[in-house]
């Protein structure tokens, strides 16, 4: 028997940050539905009428009061507006080798940097009704946090002879426990301005570069850096410095490139006779 209605309710862990929470990608059965980026709620309807006999019904989000996501998919039947209720159509068929039964959900989320700590496991799980059965309970999945970033010892000096050039020494540490490190960006601000970036995304975690710069100018380095799970060390209260492209590891969700088009079928040839009934005039009726 066909599904006509799906809904999906997942709790959010207490190390997450629930206002981070954003919607990903949707699959059901033969459909794919991409939604639009950076949003937290969304709504919108579908109609596959002509392909699969019913519209396509989405409204998916975050409740950030009950800290829990929700998915609910809808078969409606176009001539009522209300769930479909034939059990030959419908959103799912009964699953098969080929996973035609088959669906699924997906979000990003971040954990919440005033409770999250480096080493704490944070869980995912969901619930899954199908039409009127008794819910099912999906596996749980754990993923350990790393909430801290890296810490960059920077040294500077002046080369032996050439007092227009200086010798970076670098060296980082990331946190017990943590991601490990991933790279480190080198930055120099000239005459009191804002960093530049000068060595982007290097992957030795320790080393030495030589900077040469030029007779009357003053220069000041800072080194920051990454760790795999994409924590990037801050450059300071009150310092400017222009990223490097580091962005925080989502992983990755699975996607669908664009949602599936509706198929309208093919519209009939125009007819060139003319028609049957009369387009204007009045009628008359006889009188007694």
């Amino acid at each position: 028997q066909y599904v006509q209605e799906v809904r999906v309710v997942t709790p959010l862990d207490e190390d997450l940050d629930v206002f981070s929470f954003r919607l990903g990608d949707i699959n059901v059965g033969k459909i794919n539905v991409h939604i639009p980026t950076d949003r937290a709620l969304f709504q919108g309807e579908f109609d596959f009428t002509a392909t699969e006999g019913f519209l396509l019904r989405v409204s998916a989000g975050v409740d950030q009061f009950a800290n829990e996501a929700t998915w609910l998919l809808q078969a409606i039947d176009p001539l009522t507006g209300e769930l479909l209720q034939d059990p030959n159509r419908g959103l799912l068929s009964p699953n098969n080798a080929r996973g035609e039964g088959a669906a699924f959900v997906s979000y990003t989320i971040l954990p919440d940097d005033l409770t999250a700590q480096t080493g704490a496991e944070i869980s995912a799980e969901a619930r899954v009704f199908f039409n009127n059965a008794p819910p099912e309970d999906t596996p749980v999945l754990s993923q350990p946090i790393d909430a801290v970033a890296p810490h960059t010892a920077l040294s500077v000096s002046n080369v032996v002879g050439q007092v227009d050039n200086y010798q970076v020494d670098w060296s980082v540490v990331d946190d017990d426990g943590g991601s490990g490190f991933r790279h480190v960006t080198l930055y120099v601000a000239t005459d009191g301005g804002d960093y530049r970036i000068w060595q982007r995304q290097l992957d030795n975690d320790s080393g030495s570069q030589v900077y040469e710069g030029t007779s009357g100018s003053t220069y000041q380095f800072l080194a920051l850096a990454a760790d795999i799970s994409g924590n990037q060390e801050a450059p300071g209260v009150g310092v400017t410095a222009e990223s490097d492209g580091t962005s925080v590891n989502l992983g990755g969700p699975q996607s669908v490139s664009e949602t599936t088009p509706p198929n309208f079928g093919i519209a009939p040839e125009p007819t060139v006779l003319p028609s049957t009934s009369p387009a204007n005039g009045s009628s008359r009726v006889k009188g007694f």
